[in-house]
């Protein structure tokens, strides 16, 4: 017996134009409430853990449109940031590629604000080229993301469709 009633199909929610441009303002937008800026500041904490350690090659799991990434190039020699969004990965190449990122962010009904970042905006142009971002599934890495000196997974464990595995995984890196 077939069901007549529709399958529901989950939306790819960070493939959506509103959520890149919610993840590009959350990263390169001005700080809000004398909040410090999320990605910066955990790449940040990172650095500050790091004080006396080899900084070689760094991790930023989850990098969502890739500020941390870019924040942690500024003292590591080279930085993978994955992310299992291809939208979000292509906004960090391209803030990588071309040093600028063009969004919009909706205001008020239909209205709406144009914004345009750029890496030289935070003092990061320099970083670019110590820094590869690729598409990936935290709980199924391919085995060329190994040897880290720094692992960020800022942000991550909650989206995660099976932390324990991740867990599981990260901690034998």
């Amino acid at each position: 017996m077939v069901s007549e009633q529709p399958v529901a199909v989950p939306e790819a929610m960070y493939e959506s134009d509103a959520l890149v441009s919610q993840y590009c303002e959350s990263h390169y937008g001005p700080d809000y409430f004398d909040v410090a800026n999320f990605a910066q500041n955990c790449a940040r904490l990172g650095l500050e853990k790091m004080a006396g350690k080899p900084r070689k090659r760094a991790l930023d799991l989850g990098c969502a449109v890739g500020r941390a990434a870019f924040e942690l190039a500024r003292e590591f020699k080279f930085v993978n940031g994955l992310d299992f969004s291809a939208r979000f990965i292509r906004v960090a190449i391209q803030m990588q590629e071309k040093g600028v990122i063009h969004y919009e962010l909706p205001e008020e009904g239909e209205i709406v604000s144009f914004h345009e970042k750029s890496l030289a905006d935070f003092g990061l142009e320099g970083v670019k080229d110590r820094v590869e971002f690729f598409q990936a599934d935290a709980t199924n890495l391919k085995p060329r993301f190994t040897g880290y000196d720094l692992i960020l997974a800022a942000n991550l464990i909650d989206r995660l469709y099976d932390p324990q595995k991740f867990l599981k995984f990260i901690k034998n890196d």
